[in-house]
């Protein structure tokens, strides 16, 4: 695929007036929230919800992404207890995967364009800890035989036990 002739999808969701629409959906699901794995149900407009976030989301860095139809999910651990005890997070792996899955429906395996820039697709990040506790293997056989094949992953060494 080009980039000359590549055109992300939110401008024609944008031209459609159908972003509009999922944006005051987002706005009308914050009232009993249900936009993250935790469920809460908490009126965010009102109180915050069990992620700490009101209805404002605070963004600890931000940069230019060209390689904009891009989702690059973290598959941190595929053990729901080793999640919950290191990161507090229950049904984690149930969760994760169902987002992913979704991500990959919505835009499917990576594309490159000619210079080998992605311009749309699933890249997944995953943390490689010690003693196996992110479960490298089975996160691996998940996205090769539940998502697809040819799902880029960045496998990344730099945890630091701080």
């Amino acid at each position: 695929m080009a980039r000359e002739t590549f055109e992300p999808a939110y401008l024609t969701l944008l031209r459609s007036g159908e972003l509009r629409q999922r944006v005051q959906i987002a706005a009308e699901r914050v009232r009993s929230c249900d936009l993250c794995g935790r469920a809460c149900q908490v009126d965010r407009y009102e109180q915050l919800g069990s992620c700490r976030t009101g209805t404002q989301a605070v963004v600890s860095s931000y940069g230019p992404h060209l390689v904009v139809d891009i989702y690059m999910p973290d598959v941190k651990y595929a053990d729901a207890e080793t999640a919950y005890r290191y990161s507090r997070v229950r049904d984690y792996v149930a969760v994760n995967r169902a987002a992913v899955k979704e991500m990959h429906r919505q835009v499917g395996d990576l594309t490159l364009d000619e210079r080998s820039i992605a311009l749309r697709g699933l890249l997944v990040r995953h943390l490689v800890l010690p003693e196996g506790l992110a479960g490298t293997a089975e996160a691996a056989r998940f996205l090769a035989e539940e998502v697809s094949p040819n799902t880029y992953v960045n496998v990344m060494d730099q945890y630091r036990p701080c």
